[in-house]
């Protein structure tokens, strides 16, 4: 009987751990100013977005949410997005890649782009931030 209990305890204890971990991330996904995302690994449908994304991309939340990158011709070199995929699915991390994202209007922005795999809604996703690079040389990159 007290195994039972101290296994009941330590269930308890990692739900409310977890929770809280759930808790951080989402206060950090909402409140930041930097645009993320989150889209299945697969097919590349959006399943959230921050207010950030929001703003720089153009879309609201509920236009994104469900459709694919590839519905919204967000990659301007949809073989970009190939090639992160490839990396992550060898294990490696995506942090700051040099790439071009566009906007809802059409607009091509330059964008450091990092992300990486996670596991969301029971899905293998992928976790993704840009940033912008205004001031960058355009004429440098390939």
């Amino acid at each position: 009987m007290a195994d039972l209990h101290k296994a009941e305890t330590a269930l308890a204890q990692a739900e409310g751990d977890r929770q809280l971990s759930e808790e951080k991330f989402q206060k950090v996904f909402r409140a930041s100013p930097i645009p993320f995302s989150i889209t299945t690994v697969k097919e590349g449908r959006f399943l959230d977005v921050n207010s950030a994304f929001e703003r720089r991309y153009g879309y609201s939340r509920e236009e994104v949410l469900g459709h694919t990158v590839h519905e919204l011709r967000i990659w301007e070199d949809p073989a970009d997005r190939v090639l992160m995929i490839e990396q992550l699915q060898r294990g490696g991390l995506i942090r700051n890649v040099i790439t071009r994202l566009r906007t809802k209007s059409g607009e091509i922005k330059l964008t450091a782009y990092s992300a990486d795999r996670i596991q969301f809604d029971g899905q293998s996703c992928i976790l993704a931030v840009s940033e912008d690079l205004p001031e960058y040389n355009q004429e440098k990159v390939n």
